[in-house]
């Protein structure tokens, strides 16, 4: 499920929760990094990624590079949900387990 959500985020949508945590961490990574002048330049950057198709689509090209097949990469890349969790397999039993309270 959390490969889903990924995939989802990649593509630029996805749980806004995982959408402002990856955009949030990751440009203060490439503040840090020195590939943008200051942690809220990095995060526009990497929404303008997730929004483009540019993340996924980098993504599918580090799939490939690791030797998963081109047909699979562009099939969790671009495929709908049901094709990607095809690919993925899916648990037999899956039981949401919420907690008692926030925080």
């Amino acid at each position: 499920l959390e490969v889903l959500e990924a995939l989802e985020c990649l593509g630029g949508a996805g749980p806004p929760d995982l959408r402002h945590l990856v955009t949030a961490l990751g440009g203060v990574l490439l503040w840090q990094c020195g590939m943008a002048a200051g942690a809220e330049q990095g995060r526009e950057r990497l929404a303008r990624a997730l929004d483009d198709g540019s993340a996924l689509a980098t993504f599918e090209a580090m799939l490939g590079a690791q030797g998963v097949p081109p047909d699979t990469a562009r099939g969790l890349c671009a495929g709908t949900p049901a094709q990607r969790r095809q690919l993925l397999g899916e648990a037999k039993v899956c039981e949401e387990l919420p907690a008692p309270q926030e925080g």
